[in-house]
């Protein structure tokens, strides 16, 4: 599904600047894309339960809900999940009440992702800051939220 269905503007031509511009689309767009669309949108308001033995395993079957940068087979679902929730009778630290939260970051460019950030930032009792070193040490966010 990629991209057809993760965007929410398009590109026309604008008769009063008389360039390509992009526009963004409306509920009504949106709806009328989706409604054909059963291989996007016929988990919406579902539970789905993924399970494994094998760690990469249990990474691949996750990437088409959560992330944003893996070309995914049957397609990626991720800009239609609300929340993704894992467990594992292994994870001591979970047992204590402590929530992880990974997420995009802040400034992210999608807006819907960028808010969700925000708002847990908001009730976060602490913050760990984790980039691959490489982006880190140019990362203004990262430098900023130190």
């Amino acid at each position: 599904f990629g991209k057809e269905y993760t965007n929410s503007t398009y590109t026309a031509f604008d008769p009063i600047t008389n360039q390509r511009k992009r526009f963004n689309m409306t509920i009504e767009e949106l709806k009328r894309k989706l409604r054909f669309a059963t291989r996007v949108t016929r988990n919406c308001g579902k539970t789905i339960e993924v399970s494994s033995t094998n760690a990469l395993d249990f990474k691949r079957k996750l990437e088409r809900y959560m992330d944003s940068t893996n070309e995914v087979m049957e397609g990626q679902l991720w800009p239609l999940v609300k929340k993704v929730r894992m467990s594992s009778r292994y994870w001591n630290l979970l047992k204590t009440g402590c929530t992880l939260v990974d997420a995009p970051g802040v400034n992210d460019e999608n807006h819907a992702r960028d808010k969700v950030v925000k708002e847990y930032l908001k009730h976060a009792d602490s913050v760990w800051i984790v980039a691959n070193i490489k982006r880190a040490v140019n990362d203004k966010t990262a430098k900023k939220m130190l």
